[in-house]
């Protein structure tokens, strides 16, 4: 995350921390209970966190291989 600056970031987080709340909910979690300081140091640390790199085509490919998701890589019938 080299385009954030990490004093600001931090301090945003603190503000979610401070107001302690019961519940965190996400559209992309499952709800927390009473795990929004766990979840705020978490992302006090993603300023210094390697940025991801993404696999490239074959990469990918090896994983949806590995995984059992090979039927992905065929062709749809009729194509």
């Amino acid at each position: 995350m080299d385009c954030v600056e990490p004093a600001r970031f931090g301090a945003r987080i603190q503000t979610v921390a401070d107001l302690d709340p019961a519940w965190v909910l996400s559209a992309h979690l499952p709800p927390a209970r009473r795990m929004a300081g766990a979840l705020c140091r978490n992302l006090a640390g993603a300023p210094d966190a390697p940025g991801f790199v993404a696999p490239d085509q074959a990469a990918f490919e090896a994983i949806l291989r590995e995984a059992g998701g090979h039927e992905a890589l065929s062709p749809a019938p009729g194509t």
